[in-house]
């Protein structure tokens, strides 16, 4: 249960407190707990509402990283997309990416031919302790007639044929982040939405905790821990600056935006294809609700969210035209827009960090106890976490504990949206979802229905027998959230 208490939580002593509930947060509370370790995280807002939530939803295998030959994180990748398949079976699949072959540069089937040999090799072991039904297949090049079968909707030229890998994609990444928080509670772990954390806690040289409001009831509490880890993503910088530790290098921001198009996917998985624009690259295509998720695009931060009109949004569609012309996507096709933050090497730039960064701000700043995380993928978060925990165990002369055998819980029974009633209620509080946008958006995936069934929000008031003030807020909190995710705001 994710026990939504404020008060009840300061009441207790911690090990260490992570602030940022996206997925670094959310599996640092985990791989902490599991390890022995009281972890409380606080997030500002809810769990997983910015990045972690936009993302193109993959957990990458690695193939890709062959190009610039980086085994390490080839390696890192297929490691935890097999903890993703191996753990959370029912959340995150193997689907086939499938690449058309020009038959020139990097893209000769001869060519990748031997890439998906070098990559079965390397990945010998990706899918050990795996559920037979999650396995990931080796790396293959179809022949030009499985590859016009595949993709029947595209102007194949004779004789092209396409090379195909597998990546893991989460059928509902919300869900998973939740499912993670959950499996950290039941290891022992505290995790507290809507606790905006304003101060640390110093004591001779030494962070002792933080001071955090407690959004909904508008109380200031202090929550003590020997150990305070950043994980606030985008805004790792902007709050290691606010808490007097400033250190620019945490995260340079740059745009990253995956678009969600009403048109029929041109593939029934997932289609890479070569970028002409924008640095080069690869755009990712796949059928996601009813229509095509397209991703990801990365330009320059501007300090502004993207508009469905802007000037990004017009951007990617022109650099996906060019890459895929039979597509033919114009601005009406756009039904949301899914961004988040990046961090790039430089501020103003878009070239992508590839390496994560855990910074111990009692080496450089006399705050021992006071670490940040500033990471790059939602597949390696995992592993992110297991090498903070050993920073913090080596600062403190202490080996890193093993994991502790923790089963995951059952996942609960949330109602389909046309049957509802006041189960609604109790699972709301299990899972700390105060706000109809939290239960829409970040328990399930009952902001898809809106567009067909406007009445579902009155329907879910009334199961959560909320009274018309409430109704009234709520529903307008819902609103802003979905326009945002539309990008008319």
């Amino acid at each position: 249960m994710i026990q939504r208490d404020a008060v009840a939580a300061a009441s207790e002593n911690y090990d260490l407190i992570i602030v940022g509930g996206g997925i670094y947060g959310a599996t640092l509370a985990l791989e902490s707990s599991r390890r022995g370790l009281k972890a409380l995280l606080l997030d500002r807002g809810d769990f997983g509402n910015a990045t972690t939530w936009h993302s193109l939803r993959f957990v990458h295998g690695g193939f890709r990283y062959l190009r610039t030959l980086d085994v390490r994180r080839l390696r890192e990748s297929s490691n935890e997309r097999r903890w993703f398949l191996r753990n959370f079976p029912d959340l995150v699949h193997p689907t086939p990416v499938r690449l058309l072959l020009q038959g020139h540069g990097l893209h000769r089937p001869s060519l990748l031919t031997a890439a998906g040999i070098v990559n079965d090799m390397l990945t010998w072991d990706r899918n050990r302790d795996v559920d037979i039904a999650c396995h990931v297949p080796r790396v293959h090049v179809d022949s030009a007639t499985t590859t016009r079968a595949a993709v029947p909707s595209l102007p194949v030229s004779q004789g092209t044929r396409s090379v195909v890998w597998h990546d893991g994609v989460m059928i509902d990444s919300a869900r998973l982040l939740i499912e993670i928080l959950r499996w950290a509670t039941a290891a022992g772990a505290r995790c507290l939405n809507y606790a905006d954390v304003t101060s640390l806690i110093h004591d001779k040289g030494a962070v002792r905790g933080v001071r955090a409001l407690d959004v909904h009831d508008d109380g200031h509490l202090e929550f003590l821990a020997p150990v305070v880890v950043n994980c606030a993503g985008p805004w790792a910088a902007e709050l290691s600056k606010q808490w007097g530790h400033p250190n620019t290098e945490l995260f340079h921001p740059s745009l990253a935006l995956n678009v969600h198009l009403d048109i029929p996917a041109p593939c029934n998985s997932a289609l890479a294809v070569p970028a002409t624009e924008n640095g080069g690259g690869i755009f990712v295509i796949r059928p996601w609700h009813g229509g095509t998720l397209a991703g990801t695009f990365h330009t320059v931060w501007t300090s502004h969210p993207p508009h469905r009109d802007g000037p990004e949004v017009g951007a990617f569609l022109h650099a996906l035209n060019r890459a895929l012309p039979s597509l033919a996507i114009n601005p009406s096709h756009v039904r949301g827009l899914l961004w988040g933050q990046l961090p790039v090497t430089q501020n103003g730039g878009t070239h992508l960090r590839v390496r994560d960064l855990v910074y111990d701000h009692g080496q450089t700043q006399n705050s021992r106890g006071l670490y940040s995380v500033s990471g790059v993928k939602f597949t390696t978060a995992r592993r992110i976490a297991e090498r903070m925990i050993q920073t913090i165990c080596m600062s403190q002369t202490k080996s890193l504990p093993a994991p502790r055998e923790v089963a995951r819980p059952s996942r609960n029974p949330w109602p389909c949206p046309t049957a509802l009633d006041r189960s609604l209620y109790r699972l709301a509080i299990a899972e700390a979802a105060p706000h109809l946008d939290d239960i829409f958006l970040r328990r399930t995936e009952w902001w898809a229905h809106l567009r067909h069934d406007a009445t579902l929000p009155d329907r879910v008031v009334d199961a959560l027998g909320w009274d018309d003030h409430q109704r009234k807020s709520e529903k307008s909190r819902l609103q802003t959230a979905m326009n945002r995710l539309a990008g008319t705001y």
